[in-house]
């Protein structure tokens, strides 16, 4: 591989990388080795179409179909995502695993890019940062401008990065030379309008609470949570409006705002909160914020039977699965945990 460009990013003091590489993502060596290599395709759709990682992956004997056939992780459902068992490739093929993007309608680059980072956000470990390829998507027969592509992608992964989600190194591979030359142009214009270092959140004096949960399933519930509270604390300041998930942005500024503008995020687990990309971008803001903070931020209310995604199942939660009377209990003791 050669090293192109290289943006680095800090998360507090640690130092991560954003790198622009051009060579064969198949045949690296071990020192260049990728934890997980992110793929696209259509549904159920795995053709190892030439000039693309799909299909240069099955000339070097990896055939993504073989792997969906046993997924680690199936998160189609939700996020439009699966995670492969670990490979066991040949030699050159240095990726553990391969995370598979397929929704049913491909969005415009920005919503793409934001949507890739939202599956990434269920399958990494804060134990094990994680470094991952993403190949420029949407270039090929798409038409996509590479620019497009590159700045979406700086974007989402500088301000993830910084905010915490657990990536060590981010590589933008591209095998052809010649396009590598304008990739490193776009690359090396456009590095210094992104972040290298996300300021301290700084929680507004009018909010102590956001209630973050789905209009389809979770409002009923969300008033009735919201009124119960205030009837035990009557000053405390909670946001119940819901906010919209910007399809032109691959990072949603506004979201973060919005959950940074709070003392605390209340996350409200219902069937269509794990579906809706709005409730996973809040989730996952809170979430990162939460592991970095000194005192905890995420305070998730169980309100709904649903499978939980991955980056939920380990996080404690209060039990409100038990109807309206239970409601006054499990205020009691979400604000005992919110040390109210």
């Amino acid at each position: 591989m050669d090293l192109l460009d290289v943006l680095t990013v800090y998360y507090g003091s640690e130092a991560r990388t954003i790198e622009l590489q051009q060579g064969d993502l198949t045949n690296l060596t071990p020192q260049e080795s990728i934890d997980i290599l992110l793929v696209s395709a259509f549904p159920n759709n795995y053709l190892p179409m030439s000039g693309t990682p799909i299909g240069a992956l099955y000339r070097r004997g990896v055939s993504v179909e073989e792997l969906a056939t046993a997924k680690a992780i199936d998160l189609c459902h939700s996020c439009s995502c699966w995670l492969s068992q670990e490979l066991t490739p040949p030699p050159g093929v240095q990726i553990g695993r391969i995370l598979c993007y397929e929704p049913p309608i491909f969005g415009n680059v920005a919503e793409v890019i934001g949507d890739m980072f939202r599956c990434l956000a269920q399958v990494l470990s804060f134990d094990t940062p994680a470094s991952i390829a993403i190949p420029l998507v949407a270039t090929g027969a798409r038409g996509e401008p590479v620019s497009e592509v590159i700045a979406a992608t700086l974007d989402a992964a500088t301000h993830w990065m910084a905010l915490g989600m657990p990536l060590r190194q981010v590589k933008l591979i591209e095998q052809s030379s010649a396009k590598a030359v304008e990739m490193r142009r776009i690359f090396e214009r456009l590095k210094n309008n992104y972040p290298t270092q996300l300021p301290a959140p700084q929680p507004s004096q009018n909010h102590d609470l956001l209630l973050s949960y789905s209009l389809k399933d979770g409002s009923d519930t969300a008033h009735a949570l919201a009124a119960e509270l205030q009837r035990q604390r009557p000053e405390l300041r909670i946001i119940l409006d819901r906010a919209e998930l910007n399809p032109d942005t691959a990072w949603q500024h506004a979201l973060y705002d919005r959950v940074n503008s709070c003392r605390a995020v209340v996350a409200l687990y219902t069937p269509m909160y794990m579906r809706s990309k709005v409730c996973q971008e809040e989730f996952n803001l809170a979430h990162y914020r939460d592991h970095s903070a000194p005192e905890q931020i995420l305070f998730p209310v169980f309100a709904q039977d649903t499978p939980l995604l991955p980056a939920m199942q380990a996080l404690p939660f209060v039990d409100c699965r038990q109807g309206a009377a239970h409601l006054p209990i499990a205020c009691t003791d979400l604000l005992a945990r919110l040390g109210l």
